[in-house]
């Protein structure tokens, strides 16, 4: 694995979010630390996006939320010495606590929650962690691999043989989620070590994305020798030709060079903000008091 500073200098980053071509809000939302001008980046690296629920009120907030919370407890100081996925699992879990502590505000949020996959970087280490359907891929010499397993209640059908991965892929349950980030219980991430190579091309995305684009398509996209923010642009393009039935947020991370590929990481001008969408709550529902006839 290359050294830190190595890493550093050789990673390539572009987000892109979209509302997609049925939703009115989106609900989905990106971090990355390399665009985050409070985060000195010889403590560490950090990109997750994040979906809020569907069908949970709140969903945009809570996707918010991660995106404030899950960097400071990241990078706060007090963790930076801490092993790298222990430092990423008590993140994740401080933040469940802040989205929680939010929704009890609003009884209309209560179960607000959101999805989660996130890469980190630190002391010559990387890691990769998730909770529900929102995915990580990585492209290796032509070969893509899904390195998260989907938190759902079809993906758990698969596991025990009652589904085929064609009939999850057209389930009407498929976008139920069993770990979530927030909501009413607390879920634990998985949270795995991963060894990045020269070359190696990532991309973390929510179901926006990875439904409508077929592993096979998202194949064929990585394998062209492109800069990754083009790539990261035609996958949402081709999700929104295949009828964009959701929300998408999508992180391509390029490490060192793909076939000799320069990466203009101009993403930075364009995109200039870590969080990909800001969230503006509703003004308060007023509360009519009914007062009774006299």
């Amino acid at each position: 694995m290359a050294p830190l500073v190595d890493m550093l200098n050789t990673l390539s980053v572009f987000a892109l979010l979209d509302n997609g071509k049925v939703r009115d809000q989106n609900e989905d939302n990106y971090y990355r630390s390399d665009l985050d001008p409070a985060v000195d980046p010889a403590t560490g690296q950090l990109f997750f996006a994040v979906d809020g629920v569907g069908g949970h009120l709140g969903g945009a907030e809570s996707s918010f939320i991660a995106c404030q919370q899950l960097p400071k407890y990241f990078f706060d100081p007090v963790r930076r010495t801490m092993p790298l996925m222990e430092r990423l699992a008590e993140a994740i879990d401080l933040t469940h606590d802040e989205i929680v502590a939010a929704g009890l505000i609003n009884s209309l949020h209560r179960e607000m929650s959101c999805t989660l996959v996130a890469l980190a970087t630190a002391d010559r280490e990387s890691a990769i962690a998730w909770l529900g359907d929102s995915r990580i891929y990585r492209m290796r010499k032509d070969r893509l691999k899904q390195l998260t397993t989907d938190h759902s209640m079809v993906q758990e059908q698969v596991d025990l043989g009652i589904l085929t991965e064609a009939q999850a892929a057209k389930h009407p349950n498929r976008n139920v989620v069993t770990r979530t980030l927030g909501g009413l219980e607390r879920n634990s991430p998985d949270i795995r070590p991963l060894a990045l190579q020269d070359g190696d091309r990532i991309i973390l995305c929510t179901d926006g994305l990875h439904g409508p684009v077929s592993d096979a398509m998202l194949a064929d996209l990585l394998k062209q020798a492109k800069p990754i923010e083009q790539i990261v642009q035609e996958a949402v393009q081709l999700a929104n030709q295949n009828g964009g039935p959701d929300n998408i947020a999508a992180i391509g991370i390029q490490h060192g060079n793909f076939a000799n590929v320069t990466q203009s990481n101009n993403s930075v001008a364009q995109y200039g903000q870590p969080i990909g969408l800001q969230y503006t709550p509703p003004p308060p529902r007023r509360r009519w008091r009914i007062w009774p006839w006299r």
